[in-house]
């Protein structure tokens, strides 16, 4: 049991090393990368609201909204390649400006999908947290609680997204908590390795601020090129049952 157990634990850290080297192996990876981290997190926002610039911090912000949709919809083409297994051929998307409208959309239907399987159900759960420690006197505990249930709702996203690519039925993809739940469950722990990966690199981030939209758009898309295959194998047992 435990020999199996080192294996399965070996495969895991085998396809995390897999999934930096298929970001890393794309000849022009640094570039495309950067440019959706600019397309998703403004730089000049950033500095603006360190500034307490407001004209500067309203006209980026009102920029970052209309190019916010592209970097969505690139990260939705990343996962689409990892659930085929095509991204190791392929390398990352490019950024030619015919993609720009599927892009646009796709990333609408990653934030559509986002907002009923990750944004409210998280948005809630530390709302709870809130209400729960502050009645307790233990306000700062909800800081430790709160982040725990990303661990559900990111995969959780991930699968809505995959379900979407597979079905093209965006309502289930976003609303059918227990389907979604189902793919969850059979590969808990890979997705939850997956998330730690995640947490790991978005902590990373928060430590350089300026640096917070690079790392943010790196870890999506490696955390993606994992949670594709896993998908992929939890659709292969829904399918067998």
């Amino acid at each position: 049991m435990q020999s199996r157990r080192g294996v399965k634990n070996m495969q895991f850290f085998t396809e995390i090393k897999r999934s930096f080297e298929i970001i890393v192996s794309d000849r022009f990876w640094l570039v495309k990368l950067l440019f959706a981290a600019v397309l998703l997190i403004n730089p000049l926002l950033l500095v603006s609201a360190l500034n307490g610039d407001r004209l500067l911090l309203c006209w980026t912000a009102g920029l970052n909204l209309l190019t916010f949709w592209l970097p969505l919809g690139y990260t939705m083409e990343v996962l689409r390649r990892a659930r085929n297994d095509t991204i190791a051929n392929l390398g990352l998307p490019s950024w030619d400006l015919k993609h720009w409208g599927a892009y646009v959309r796709e990333g609408a239907v990653k934030f559509f999908i986002a907002i009923f399987t990750l944004i409210l159900p998280s948005g809630a759960w530390i709302a709870a947290c809130g209400l729960v420690f502050n009645a307790l006197g233990r306000p700062a505990l909800t800081g430790m609680a709160a982040p725990f249930v990303f661990f559900f709702t990111i995969p959780i996203c991930a699968v809505g997204c995959c379900r979407w690519l597979d079905s093209g039925d965006l309502m289930s993809a976003a609303l059918d908590y227990r389907v979604n739940f189902d793919y969850y469950r059979l590969r808990w722990s890979e997705y939850s390795i997956a998330m730690l990966i995640l947490m790991g690199l978005s902590t990373l981030g928060n430590s350089f601020i300026l640096t917070l939209p690079f790392i943010t758009i790196f870890s999506l898309c490696v955390v993606d090129t994992w949670f594709g295959p896993i998908y992929a194998d939890s659709a292969k047992e829904v399918a067998e049952i």
